[in-house]
């Protein structure tokens, strides 16, 4: 065999998951006699080192946190929670390793088996693209003998979670624009992928509906992407098709400043014509005017991440499954001031 011999090359001369070699390595769950004997088998014949070097197995203490991200040219939530995470890592006393690629039911296998050869005592999922993560893979990430946590996306009940409450937010958003005398407000997203963009779009119907206001589909948006050019035509059809909308809830706020150009550029004026509130707080207070928006707590969701993984290394072996659910705030600025 060329190379050194991986996590999964001892699973499939096994003939075993790589759960259950990861069970064995890390002395951590029930492994079959027969099992065990064919996994020790295996890291002999291939000589397999791994996490461990000693002939029981036993893993070295670690303090290496694997981060599993994937990147985005237009977004920028996902390196910022994933520069947070370091930064509470480290003030916890751990490394971070980052693996850079999007995680789905397909991928995790294989980023679990990369991540486990680094010799990590915890990994962070920050972006599963499925809705869900399906049993096989639940099993994998509750047997591979380090606590995960899942941030954000694909909530797990089984699983360590750190969410955002995204749909409180957007909540927020819109029913700052209604209370501050706005009458016809609308939503720009993102693509509708997943649970999170589901809550936000559920957030802006819930405050309207308070308002006795139909939340048609006239009202909501639905952008190509993510990017800052496909909020600016869909603006283009909105106004197009009138009336003028005189309240914008922004899906970030790369599409709240998106939104803040247009009307700049059609003598629209802010917020004395349109109001705009953006989401995550990252570019708002930059804008002209400085835009309202909803500030997404990240460095509470890193802190509360590296916190659960802290804690179940030394819990002595006891797990449980903790979610920690976090709420944004709305900050409001000049671009949303009261008629």
């Amino acid at each position: 065999m060329k190379g050194n011999p991986t996590l999964n090359d001892v699973a499939e001369m096994a003939d075993v998951s790589i759960a259950t070699v990861s069970r064995v390595l890390n002395q951590n769950g029930y492994v079959s006699s027969e099992n065990r004997l064919k996994i020790e088998a295996a890291i002999t014949k291939l000589g397999y080192r791994g996490r461990s070097s000693n002939k029981t197995f036993k893993r070295k203490k670690s303090r290496l946190i694997a981060i599993i991200t994937s990147t985005s040219r237009v977004h920028t939530f996902l390196p910022r929670l994933t520069y947070a995470l370091s930064i509470a890592a480290n003030q916890a006393g751990y490394f971070t390793l980052g693996i850079h690629r999007s995680a789905d039911n397909e991928t995790l296998p294989e980023l679990v088996n990369l991540a486990l050869e680094n010799n990590i005592c915890g990994m962070v999922f920050t972006d599963f693209k499925d809705i869900s993560v399906n049993p096989q893979n639940i099993d994998i990430l509750l047997h591979c003998g380090v606590p995960v946590v899942l941030v954000e996306r694909a909530v797990c009940s089984e699983l360590n979670s750190v969410k955002i409450d995204t749909r409180q937010g957007v909540y927020m958003a819109a029913r700052h624009l209604l209370d501050s005398g706005r009458k016809n407000i609308i939503y720009i997203s993102a693509p509708i992928s997943g649970t999170v963009e589901q809550d936000r779009l559920d957030g802006f119907r819930q405050a309207l509906l308070e308002k006795n206001i139909s939340a048609d589909n006239g009202r909501i948006h639905i952008c190509n992407s993510m990017a800052r050019e496909d909020c600016y035509m869909e603006l283009e059809k909105i106004f197009k098709r009138g009336p003028a909308p005189d309240g914008v809830v922004a899906w970030s706020d790369v599409f709240g400043i998106a939104a803040m150009q247009y009307f700049n550029r059609h003598k629209i004026k802010v917020p004395e014509d349109v109001a705009v509130v953006g989401y995550d707080d990252f570019l708002a207070s930059h804008a002209v005017p400085p835009m309202s928006s909803v500030k997404s707590p990240l460095e509470d969701m890193a802190a509360a991440a590296i916190n659960i993984i802290h804690e179940n290394n030394h819990s002595g072996g006891e797990f449980f499954a903790r979610t920690v659910a976090l709420t944004p705030k709305l900050i409001v600025r000049e671009s949303s001031r009261i008629k």
